[in-house]
């Protein structure tokens, strides 16, 4: 566990959540290689995210993202920069998304996966290794939902570190929160002698910022603010309207899945406002959930290489809209994390 909390002096704690989406992984993707680059200014070194977050969650699509950015390298410092995950959407989104004979032999996931694992698999074992999660760079969650078990499993990377049976392999983590039910199989795990039928994590917590404030406050015992970074993946702005609805059966499971998504998510980030700003929790709290540009696919499978385009453009465009508030955020919570990291040194060497 990465815990910098001195035992002397309080301290702030950084948290970055990403929400799940699919390709649309891509629009927070986007706005983050400016975070990255931003943060990187102000501390005056070449850093990455996870030198600056202390916590990093992400479901579905944000898991993806937050393993890499968490992701060690041979010396234990943070592999992977953000321009070189937003380069797996890119450079490989079509190959995950690709129509092979079985997405028309399942007649497009109506009887069962649209898509085979195998690409996915193979990629995240390129990125990923053998490597487990025990290693991450920042303390990582990743939620997962157990169709066995009927509940919510959260790859954690702490507890890991405390309790080697749940000390996954990031590969594994990062398929089992990212198994979009209709578009890829469960993924099938024994955890600590456990069956566990692993599927997408949106399914329950889509954004994870809540259970990651959660988390924060029970490892980070002596935390006096918690700043937070939330973003998502954009907001399902198609309406569906009563006399569409009122004929939904079987086949519309990829529109209400896609509207539960969006709606968890929306009830979180109201959640989160509520409480900082009646003053119940303390620290900076950002949300930034991207906008599409007209013309781009919202499917959590629309990885054509247009419509990737599409959405890297998107990112750019909410990047634009929301830079003054991200420079804020970044402002307030580096300047308070460089003043406590003097401190601690201090309180060390006296």
């Amino acid at each position: 566990m990465r815990n910098k909390c001195s035992k002397d002096l309080n301290c702030v704690i950084n948290i970055l959540s990403i929400d799940g989406g699919g390709i649309r992984g891509v629009l927070p993707a986007e706005i983050l290689i400016y975070v990255e680059k931003k943060l990187s200014e102000l501390y005056k070194k070449d850093i990455k995210l996870s030198d600056h977050f202390d916590y990093v969650a992400g479901t579905s699509t944000g898991g993806i993202l937050g393993a890499l950015y968490c992701f060690p390298d041979e010396n234990g410092k943070p592999k992977y920069s953000a321009k070189e995950a937003s380069d797996l959407y890119m450079d490989y989104g079509s190959h995950i998304f690709k129509k092979e004979f079985r997405w028309f032999y399942t007649f497009n996931g109506l009887f069962g996966p649209r898509y085979r694992p195998n690409n996915i698999e193979s990629l995240f074992e390129t990125y990923f290794k053998d490597i487990r999660i025990k290693n991450a760079t920042s303390d990582l969650m990743l939620p997962s939902i157990d169709t066995t078990q009927r509940d919510i499993y959260f790859f954690k990377s702490y507890k890991a570190e405390l309790n080697e049976p749940h000390n996954i392999m990031f590969r594994e983590a990062v398929r089992s929160t990212s198994a979009a039910p209709t578009y890829f199989r469960p993924n099938h795990l024994i955890i600590d002698g456990v069956d566990r039928s692993l599927i997408d994590g949106g399914m329950g917590v889509n954004n994870p910022t809540v259970s990651a404030y959660i988390e924060a406050k029970k490892i980070y015992t002596n935390v006096e603010k918690i700043n937070v970074l939330s973003i998502g993946t954009g907001p399902l702005e198609m309406p569906f309207l009563y006399k569409v609805a009122k004929k939904w059966g079987v086949l519309s499971a990829s529109k209400i899945f896609d509207i539960n998504l969006n709606s968890m998510s929306d009830a979180v980030d109201h959640q989160m406002n509520t409480l900082y700003e009646k003053g119940d929790l303390v620290g900076e709290y950002l949300r930034i959930n991207p906008k599409l540009i007209e013309g781009t696919s919202t499917k959590m499978d629309g990885a054509s290489k247009k419509n990737l385009q599409m959405l890297k453009k998107s990112g750019k465009k909410s990047l634009k809209e929301n830079k003054d508030k991200i420079d804020d955020f970044l402002n307030k919570t580096v300047i308070k994390k460089i003043i406590l990291d003097k401190l601690h040194k201090k309180n060390k060497k006296g």
